[in-house]
């Protein structure tokens, strides 16, 4: 049986990382995982609850095993370590303040004996606060195929948004196929698992689909966000966008431009940030270069609008670039 290696960036989780790896424990599936805990430097008791976790743990087929970074690298650097030191024939990513159902990792590997071609397997999740309702996949089993080798719809169902969950986490990715594919994670930014999405949507051609809630999002309801920590993060899709047009596909250009204008329209929505707007300004006209010529009209009509009105012209900017169809 194919071994898993299940990949736990941590940081500061002293909360929730019992539960995180009590779940990994109780997995049911009955071929080797070995559990790869990432130590990213923080400053609670996180690592020591998990090594107290571990000496006390012993089972036949689930290996625990910490790796310390000498300095903070974030979640995409923890988890680029994790897939250096992994050693499994399928790569699993979760976070530690979330959980898995016992029979996850068994189900997931269930899609893989049926489609023995699949390169990955995605499953639904439940977000304890009841929202995110996309990442049910139980409300949706007539809207998703169980399995897929068109890549047309494989790269809609990517860049379509909230049609797959939009997560790094709850994807069960051939490891070959990462690293053929170079699919590491862009360090030093937040958000990256859009990147990994935008990237997948070039790269997979055949998908498995289990219509089963196999993962548990914690939602931190009380998490402080300051206005500063907002900014950091609001200019940070300077960075990612500029990624996904570097990483624009000929053959879904069409697709992939109404996808990142979607993403940049979010951003004028919701910010106020005259730097982040001249920012987004610059990107649509980076993204004229790829695009259709309606769509270009309508890029054009959003980099030359006055930041006031960006929201306005982005409107009618949108009924000319339209969205991500089939």
């Amino acid at each position: 049986m194919d071994r898993i290696s299940i990949i736990i960036p941590v940081y500061n989780v002293q909360s929730y990382i019992e539960d995180c790896l009590h779940s990994v424990a109780a997995q049911t599936y009955q071929g080797n995982i070995e559990c790869l805990l990432i130590d990213d430097c923080g400053n609670d008791e996180s690592i020591l609850l998990a090594q107290n976790f571990i000496q006390k743990t012993n089972l036949p087929n689930i290996s625990f095993r910490i790796i310390h970074h000498k300095r903070n690298k974030g979640i995409s650097g923890a988890r680029n370590t994790g897939i250096s030191e992994s050693t499994g024939d399928w790569i699993y990513f979760l976070d530690s303040d979330d959980k898995i159902i016992p029979e996850c990792i068994e189900l997931m590997m269930g899609c893989v004996a049926k489609y023995q071609d699949t390169q990955l397997v995605i499953a639904g999740a439940y977000a304890t606060n009841g929202k995110f309702q996309y990442m049910n996949y139980e409300n949706r089993k007539s809207e998703l195929p169980d399995y897929s080798d068109d890549t047309n719809w494989i790269n809609y169902a990517f860049l379509r948004h909230e049609m797959l969950s939009m997560t790094a986490w709850n994807i069960l990715l051939k490891k070959s196929f990462f690293l053929d594919n170079s699919l590491f994670f862009k360090e030093g930014i937040t958000n990256e698992d859009e990147i990994l999405h935008f990237q997948l949507a070039n790269t997979v051609n055949r998908i498995s689909i289990l219509k089963r809630n196999t993962y548990i999002y914690v939602v931190r309801e009380n998490s402080i966000v300051t206005s500063t920590d907002k900014i950091k993060s609001d200019r940070n899709w300077l960075i990612l966008l500029d990624i996904m047009i570097d990483n624009i596909c000929e053959r879904n250009k069409k697709r992939q431009v109404a996808s990142i204008f979607y993403f940049i329209k979010m951003r004028i929505t919701y910010s106020s940030d005259p730097v982040l707007l001249r920012g987004l300004k610059n990107i649509m006209l980076k993204l004229i270069r790829h695009a259709t010529i309606k769509q270009s009209a309508g890029l054009l009509i959003g980099y030359i609008a006055p930041l006031r009105k960006l929201n306005k012209y982005t409107d009618w900017s949108k009924t000319l670039i339209g969205d991500v169809i089939l």
